[in-house]
C-alpha cells in the first residue's frame, strides 16, 4: 500500500506531462539564436567581406571587414543559407569596422580569442 501511494503521483505526474505536450503548428520560431555554445570568434578570410544590417544577402550593407580582421560572434541565424553552393548560417558580428550580420562561408570560426588572432596573423 505505501509503493502505491508513492507510486500514483509519479504516474499522474508523467500522464500530465504527457497531455502536455501536444502540436504547437501556430509557434514560430525566431530567425537568430542567442550564442549559449560555439564559436565565438570569427576571422573574414576573403578581400573583403560584406556585414548586412539583416541576415540576409538582400539587406543593406552597413559595413565591411577586410581579410584577417577579427570579429566577436553575438549571434547566429536559426536556418542555414546557401550562397553559391556554401551552406553555413549567418553570424551576427561585432568588429572595429562595424557590426551586423556576415555569411559563414567568408569567415573561420574559432573558440578562443587567442586562436582567431593566430589564424589572422597567418593571413597577412
Amino acid at each position: 500500500m505505501g509503493a502505491f501511494r508513492v507510486l500514483l503521483p509519479l504516474l499522474m505526474l508523467h500522464v500530465g506531462v504527457l497531455l502536455s505536450c501536444s502540436n504547437n503548428d501556430g509557434i514560430q520560431l525566431p530567425e537568430q539564436e542567442a550564442l549559449t555554445s560555439g564559436p565565438r570568434y570569427a576571422v573574414a578570410v576573403e578581400q573583403y567581406v560584406r556585414i548586412h544590417g539583416e541576415p540576409s544577402r538582400e539587406a543593406t550593407v552597413v559595413a565591411h571587414l577586410r581579410r584577417g580582421d577579427v570579429a566577436t560572434i553575438t549571434a547566429h541565424s536559426a536556418f542555414v543559407d546557401n550562397i553559391n553552393e556554401v551552406l553555413s548560417r549567418w553570424y551576427e558580428v561585432e568588429a572595429t569596422g562595424g557590426s551586423g550580420w556576415v555569411f559563414g562561408g567568408h569567415l573561420s570560426l574559432f573558440n578562443r580569442r587567442t586562436q582567431a588572432e593566430n589564424s589572422a596573423a597567418s593571413l597577412e
